[in-house]
């Protein structure tokens, strides 16, 4: 395999498999194993709580707000990351004869 292949694998698609592993295995001990223990069990009260008081017209406030601020935080990131990758730190380059 190439150099690039071989660090492409080592440096991205490792540590996303490992971080992905981590987050499943954490899922399935919340929702599986520990379901049933004390602090998990307190919390699932309370949202169940809150979740039936809620209405229908809060629920389309709550998600319209919630896709802004996704939305925003994605397009925040987005532009930040564009930036970063020029090297002129996103100043546009400005040539001597132009």
């Amino acid at each position: 395999m190439s150099d690039t292949v071989v660090l492409i694998v080592r440096r991205v698609l490792l540590p996303v498999s490992l971080l992905f592993g981590l987050m499943v295995l954490l899922g399935v001990l919340v929702t599986r194993v520990f379901a049933r223990t004390w602090p998990f069990t307190v919390e699932d009260s309370v949202n169940r709580e809150l979740a039936a008081d809620r209405t229908g017209g809060w629920n389309d406030v709550s998600l319209v707000f919630g896709m802004a601020i996704m939305v925003r935080a994605v397009l925040d990131r987005g532009l930040r990351w564009g930036r970063a990758t020029l090297p002129t730190g996103g100043r546009p380059v400005v040539s001597a004869g132009s």
